[in-house]
């Protein structure tokens, strides 16, 4: 072996030996000058090695004095080898680590003769440092330790390093007896190697009584039934397939008590070739009944709200639906998940009726920004194309995670309002009935009072316009009698009314009426720069009519519309449309004049209501096509909004002429 693969201990002890030898040979009975020389050079070559080596090596006596130290001996504790030799080592020592070290080497024998110290020491700056020795006893002939050497090196960085390591696992085990988790650690052979101290607060077992039992198969005894199989499966496949989890099962307590608790790894680590894993436990107990608790409430709420006629939403301040009931798809036609697909409320309002589209986006964005609730109603399109009247309103707002929500209620109330509408009209056609029978009954009475004078004061005018009279008199006379004749015409109208008899129907072409109506006013409607666009429907049914009472109506609605756009803006364009509509003929008129303040939409049919200015229009007109319509089986109404024109709609059965 050579002398660099050899240790410090046994260079030292080779290095006794030949001095021992190198003593045998001075002795008077050696001859051989040449051995004595080979060994003090044999000797000087081993102590060099010493000399050398980084670690303190030194020699001493039982009591302590030192026979033998190296240069680094001498270095670390910055003195010369003669201040240290034939002196004591116990000065360089702590005085409470002397008896110690007196002990370790005392209790040395044949059988024990190396001992492992370590002890502190104060150096020249005032820093304490600490020292690990290696000590072997010398023996003589007897039984006694005749002399010690030492090799010894500094561990202070190692003794900081395990001060810091025993702090910071102070600190830990501190935090993991506190928290309110408790921490654990397995092998792969799934034997518990640690679990916290707080293990006794979540099962009633203590910290000992848990590790006697030993195994995570004894824990998983003592889970519910129902949750067993998979707790074990889980906690397997983590083990022996590196695969975390995270789970939730019910465990008994010492007590018999059940809980909930919440198992699930954090970490995997191997350690001197062995696998272990971390976890913590929760007790979830009060969130489990918690969440039991809400999901009866979620319950109860969700039958309630399947069960009730009306559809309950959510949104959130992004406009996105994020609940709307499941019998939203009796309301519209569209499933849960196909609305929910379509994702918010802009595209909800793509349903709605173009006349209240920009109403009800208006009314839902003052909710969602200014909080501001709305209550409206509005037409709605079905996935059927069907259309029917919504009850749409705001319950509330809220905050949550930072964010707006907010609920409302929607309410299908097509039927109501269909019968409201039926209502209106039976209502509107009595009154008008009513006053119309009044005005008739009025005519006829005074039919003939005004007609005998107002004949006798147009053929008295005529006579004497004829006569030789002054030209200023007969100008007097003849605004009498324009004015007269224009009685006339009205108390003709009145008696309109007052008639009884039922006018002569034949099997009449509706298109051919109208076109027959336009050429009536095709010159005036041409100078008036008013521009007529027809939209006649092909093979559009006959039906049995008055044709006289019908161009009546057409002409009376048609120069209606001429007299509003040439008041607005002196031109115009006057849009009429047929159609068969469910066995019905539509006649549409559509005007882009000034169109009619709402509040008069409900009057434009009554007898004498009119907006023309005083002498320009007796307010009869309408009332006569009302007439004239609802003779017919049929009806007439307008649609207007101010600025936007007018749409007057008359509609007529079809009427074969073997039913007539």
């Amino acid at each position: 072996m050579k002398d660099s693969d050899k240790t410090k201990e046994q260079l030292i002890t080779e290095l006794e030996q030949l001095r021992q030898q190198l003593a045998q040979l001075k002795s008077p009975e050696t001859s051989c000058g040449q051995m004595g020389k080979a060994l003090k050079e044999s000797e000087k070559r081993y102590q060099d090695i010493v000399e050398d080596q980084t670690e303190f090596i030194c020699r001493f006596l039982p009591d302590g004095t030192l026979t033998f130290v190296n240069k680094t001996y001498c270095r670390y504790f910055s003195k010369r080898r003669e201040e240290l030799m034939g002196c004591s080592f116990a000065p360089l020592i702590l005085s409470k680590d002397c008896e110690g070290i007196k002990e370790h080497i005392f209790s040395l024998s044949h059988k024990k003769f190396v001992t492992t110290h370590e002890h502190c020491i104060l150096v020249s700056d005032g820093e304490t440092r600490w020292l690990e020795w290696t000590i072997r006893a010398i023996f003589g002939k007897g039984s006694r330790a005749i002399e010690f050497q030492a090799v010894g090196r500094d561990i202070t960085k190692r003794k900081q390093a395990e001060e810091e390591l025993r702090r910071s696992e102070e600190k830990y085990r501190s935090l993991i007896s506190n928290i309110p988790d408790v921490a654990w650690t397995s092998n792969e052979n799934y034997n518990i190697v640690f679990i916290g101290p707080n293990i006794e607060k979540l099962t009633g077992y203590t910290q000992a009584e848990e590790h006697k039992m030993g195994d995570w198969m004894s824990w998983y005894e003592r889970v519910h039934p129902d949750d067993m199989e998979y707790a074990k499966t889980a906690f397997k496949e983590f083990i022996q397939g590196r695969k975390p989890y995270d789970i939730d099962y019910r465990f008994q307590r010492k007590d018999r008590q059940w809980i909930w608790i919440h198992d699930r790894s954090v970490g995997m680590y191997e350690k001197n070739g062995a696998f272990y894993a971390d976890g913590l436990l929760t007790d979830i107990t009060e969130r489990k009944h918690a969440e039991e608790k809400l999901r009866r409430s979620e319950e109860k709420y969700r039958s309630l709200v399947h069960n009730i006629p009306d559809v309950a939403w959510t949104s959130d301040d992004k406009y996105r639906i994020v609940f709307v009931s499941p019998n939203i798809e009796r309301l519209t036609g569209y499933t849960e998940e196909e609305e929910h697909k379509m994702g918010d409320w802009m595209s909800w309002y793509e349903r709605v009726h173009p006349d209240a589209m920009e109403y009800a986006k208006t009314a839902f964005k003052a909710l969602m920004e200014g909080k501001k609730h709305y209550d409206i109603e509005y037409r709605f399109q079905r996935k059927d194309g069907r259309w029917i009247w919504i009850h749409d309103r705001s319950l509330g707002t809220y905050e949550k995670d930072g964010k707006l929500f907010a609920d409302g209620l929607i309410t299908d109330i097509t039927e109501r309002k269909q019968a409201e509408e039926e209502r209106k009209e039976l209502q509107e056609k009595a009154q008008l009935n009513s006053r119309l029978a009044c005005i008739g009954r009025m005519a006829s009475g005074m039919a003939h009072e005004i007609n005998n004078p107002l004949t006798s004061i147009i053929g008295l005018t005529e006579t004497m316009m004829q006569k030789g009279l002054s030209e200023n008199i007969r100008e007097h006379l003849k605004i009498v009698n324009d004015e007269a004749q224009r009685i006339a015409v009205i108390v003709s109208r009145l008696l309109a009314f007052a008639r009884q008899q039922k006018p002569e129907r034949t099997y009449v072409d509706v298109n051919e009426v109208i076109e027959a109506t336009l050429a009536l006013r095709a010159y005036a409607l041409e100078t008036g720069n008013i521009k007529v666009a027809s939209k006649l429907a092909t093979g559009l049914p006959r039906t049995m009519t008055n044709a006289g009472q019908l161009q009546q109506v057409f002409l009376n609605i048609i120069l209606n519309a001429e007299y509003d756009m040439k008041s607005a803006h002196d031109r115009g364009t006057l849009l009429i449309k047929t159609e068969n509509i469910d066995n019905t003929i539509r006649i549409s008129f559509k005007d882009d004049g000034p169109g009619i303040a709402r509040e008069n939409l409900d009057k434009v049919f009554e007898p004498f209501f009119t907006t023309k200015p005083v002498g320009q229009g007796t307010g009869l007109g309408l009332s006569v096509c009302h007439g004239i319509v609802t003779a017919h089986n049929g009806q007439i109404y307008v649609r207007s909004q101010l600025s936007k024109g007018a749409t007057f709609i008359v509609e007529l059965p079809i009427v074969a002429k073997e039913e007539q």
